[in-house]
């Protein structure tokens, strides 16, 4: 074996080891993950460099995570490896621009590990998990200290807080400084950000006024409120508004009753379905908070779906911070979505021989083709609607696809979605069947396959019938006519 090809394949152990693949290269299900960490190192420095630095990177905040000394904050490895210069790797540049250099190398990493990339990089001199945490963070400081104001409080002075003294009046109370985002911890960065599903943002953009959307997200901040009533974070539509006036706290209680039953059947909303009724395209994302998410993309809308579920062991780790619930919702979701219709009808048993799945039109077969697309636009990394562009693709064998995503498509799935089984998704889960519901026919071959209306459905097929007939009727009224001429 080459010795290039030599410290290739020890780089890949040295890095899999590191991120909690102690079995590679034994076990090599962890290598689409590997290779698509080792495709975004960029610069001057040899593959081997940036293998060593991000392991470092990685071990310092495994270390910290499993409790054997003080937190390390991503600041403390940005300041270590800004004086340190690590072997060279940060040497030859330009005065002043070592620092964000630092920076840059060290959020990519920590993006990419965590498989978060696109949401660390820096973009417009902005890195969004960093904007999302400072306008949380700046959020939660402004409605903590409203809470803090206290109506005829006599002495206003607190720990770290300072008021004036009044008989009647309110007393303000400012709370202490917002910490910085790189003042934490890699997990409590991702966590603070509510880029995740479930996250703050998925709150933020919620309906006004679904019930179960806020009964799940009060739910999953339960366990994060101190010292705050929870009922009164449910009422809450944002920080320091009350509930519209139409809607009573009684009428939200009779609300989530109802809903507490609410489910979405996994064979009207999934991946076929929005494409053929809603015109949704799969995009294949390395990004893992943005699974399941519904994006207008030039013009069209498209559902980014995570791509490495490999990834898991390892961005599951303490370090990171994704829960194993969210991991177990997300690898449950691809069989919801492509695999709604598990149970083979009788002709595609019996016609498996010919390749009937091939050329029938039945729901099911259509499904079952669409899925097959998709997963040769992930293998190619291009769009699953284009037949064309796909097959004239790069080739499949030097992408990131992972096998373990195709198992998990082919999974048998649960019947129906519901905020119990999918409570960090639902917020997503429901955006898509809003979506789906609002959706109308764009074609005639789409008000054939939309069966959501039934009456729309059966008075169009009539129709259509009632005016075939009519027009033979006419053209046989003209060969008689003509022909009575003769």
């Amino acid at each position: 074996m080459p010795p290039s090809t030599n410290r290739a394949s020890s780089n890949l152990t040295k890095l899999a080891h590191a991120l909690g693949f102690t079995d590679y290269p034994e076990d090599k299900t962890a290598e689409p993950y590997l290779s698509y960490i080792l495709k975004q190192h960029a610069g001057s420095k040899g593959e081997e460099d940036y293998v060593e630095l991000f392991v470092k990177i990685v071990k310092h905040f495994q270390t910290t995570a499993n409790g054997t000394m003080t937190a390390a904050t991503v600041q403390s490895i940005i300041d270590e490896l800004f004086l340190t210069g690590f072997r060279g790797f940060f040497a030859n540049t330009t005065v002043g621009d070592g620092k964000e250099l630092v920076e840059d190398a060290v959020m990519c990493i920590l993006g990419t590990w965590a498989t978060m990339l696109s949401s660390f990089q820096n973009k417009r001199q902005c890195r969004k998990v960093v904007a999302a945490y400072c306008i949380f963070a700046e959020e939660t400081r402004t409605h903590n200290a409203a809470l803090m104001m206290k109506p005829g409080t006599t002495t206003g002075t607190t720990a770290g807080a300072t008021g004036t003294t009044g008989t009647t009046g309110t007393v303000p109370v400012t709370s202490s400084a917002t910490p910085a985002p790189y003042s934490h911890s890699l997990s409590d960065l991702i966590a603070h950000s509510g880029l995740l599903p479930g996250g703050k943002w998925d709150q933020r953009v919620d309906v006004v006024g679904d019930a179960t959307t806020k009964f799940v997200s009060l739910m999953l901040n339960t366990s994060n409120i101190q010292n705050q009533n929870s009922l009164q974070h449910l009422f809450a539509t944002t920080p320091g508004q009350a509930l519209p006036h139409a809607m009573s706290s009684y009428a939200m209680l009779d609300d989530l009753g109802v809903q507490e039953s609410l489910s979405i059947s996994a064979k009207r909303l999934n991946a076929f379905t929005l494409n053929v009724l809603s015109g949704v395209d799969v995009q294949w994302t390395p990004n893992v908070s943005r699974h399941l998410l519904l994006t207008n993309v030039g013009g069209r809308h498209v559902l980014e779906l995570f791509s490495l579920p490999c990834a898991f062991d390892s961005i599951t780790s303490p370090a990171v911070g994704i829960s194993w619930e969210l991991k177990q919702e997300i690898e449950d979701s691809y069989a919801m979505l492509f695999n709604s219709w598990y149970m083979k009808p009788l002709h595609v048993k019996l016609g498996a021989f010919i390749g009937i799945r091939r050329v029938c039109w039945c729901r099911l077969c259509c499904a079952y083709r669409y899925r097959k697309r998709c997963i040769r636009a992930c293998r190619s990394r291009g769009p699953a609607t284009s037949l064309r562009r796909i097959n004239n693709a790069a080739n499949p064998i030097h992408s990131d696809f992972d096998p373990v995503l195709e198992n998990l498509m082919m999974k048998h799935s649960m019947s129906d979605w519901t905020p119990e089984s999918f409570p960090s998704l639902w917020p997503r889960i429901a955006r898509l069947e809003k979506h789906l519901q609002s959706s109308r026919p764009w074609s005639l071959w789409v008000l054939f396959r939309d069966r959501r209306d039934t009456l729309q459905f059966w008075t169009f097929l009539f129709g259509t019938l009632i005016l075939f007939l009519t027009v033979m009727q006419v053209f046989l009224s003209i060969a008689q006519v003509v022909g009575s001429f003769k």
